[in-house]
């Protein structure tokens, strides 16, 4: 009899590993030492359920470990190991402890059935076993089981909406760089990094020259084109511990962390040259071109502001001495 649960267990086993998930029922352990007793359970419970079964406490570990079903029926008084102790261990597992677990056994103590309880079981199924009585807060628990799962994949459901949504927020669904409602909480964060370690940081603000005049002689889908490419190539051109921004229509921000404004001089002059030698939004070569202020952060700043001020003036400082250059506040 032994050897022919053994083998169902087996059987069963492989057939909950490959079909419980597809199936969506719940997936029951039940865990006694005496044959007939899983055999007279898993007969109470009928079809409604996936079951395997374990006849010991270490085998009961080793397939909650393994299957991780849904719920755990496990008798108390079994040899080598008894139920306190198995479901010690379950509660100590990474994959095991948020496993149910209802107690089955012969004791009818009240004081038994309060140690069970306060070892973690969520319910206490007597013995002799009331059919009954054990279909019901079996599906009881079942139920708890799925409704629990349902909450979790809806909780995550949530969460990933939250994220998009964050990540639409912050981001520019043009050039796919971050917004300027992003900008100021990453100066923030840059600006107390700085001084925390006595690094330089520098921004820079780029501007394309004579925007209004793709716009109005090829149309905005063309100067969508533009400002899509132009997006991408500061992205690729960038470090990574730089950050992009569409600051608004034409305008992009860099935030340069330990960078002098020397050093965003000659990352900036390569930028522009690279956008003025490559047909930006399918347009000719020299069709675009681009304009740069620079602005290293001082002490002296009161707040982000004064810093993008700064870069703001560079900015017309290079648009008044002719444009495709760049020029340092």
């Amino acid at each position: 009899m032994v050897n022919k649960l053994h083998d169902a267990i087996h059987e069963a086993s492989v057939s909950v590993s490959a079909s419980t998930s597809a199936s969506g029922r719940c997936h029951l352990l039940i865990v006694d030492d005496i044959p007939d007793n899983i055999r007279v359970l898993a007969g109470i419970l009928g079809t409604s359920y996936d079951i395997i079964f374990a006849t010991n406490g270490k085998t009961a570990i080793e397939m909650a470990t393994k299957y991780q079903p849904d719920l755990i029926l496990l008798d108390i008084m079994m040899p080598d190991m008894d139920g306190f102790a198995v479901i010690a261990q379950l509660q100590e597992g990474a994959k095991t402890h948020e496993i149910p677990v209802i107690f089955v056994t012969a004791h009818q103590d009240s004081a038994i059935e309060t140690a069970a309880l306060e070892a973690g079981a969520v319910d206490f199924i007597p013995k002799p076993i009331n059919p009954n009585i054990a279909r019901a807060r079996v599906h009881i628990h079942a139920k708890l089981v799925q409704q629990n799962k349902e909450l979790k994949q809806l909780s995550a459901h949530y969460k990933k909406m939250a994220d998009e949504f964050r990540e639409q927020s912050i981001h520019d669904r043009l050039t796919g760089l971050y917004n300027r409602y992003h900008l100021k909480p990453v100066l923030n964060k840059e600006i107390a990094r700085a001084q925390r370690e006595a690094q330089a940081l520098s921004l820079a603000m780029l501007d394309i020259d004579h925007f209004k005049e793709v716009n109005d002689l090829y149309g905005h889908a063309q100067g969508d084109a533009v400002l899509s490419d132009i997006g991408q190539l500061i992205q690729h051109r960038i470090r990574k511990s730089d950050t992009a921004f569409r600051h608004g229509g034409e305008e992009f921000m860099l935030v340069l962390p330990n960078t002098s404004a020397t050093e965003a001089l000659i990352l900036c002059e390569d930028i522009r040259k690279l956008i003025a030698s490559s047909a930006i939004g399918g347009m000719k070569k020299e069709a675009v071109k681009i304009s740069i202020g620079i602005a290293q952060f001082e002490p002296t700043d009161d707040c982000v502001e004064d810093s993008i001020r700064r870069a703001d003036q560079a900015l017309y400082s290079a648009k008044n001495a002719g444009r495709n250059r760049v020029e340092i506040g």
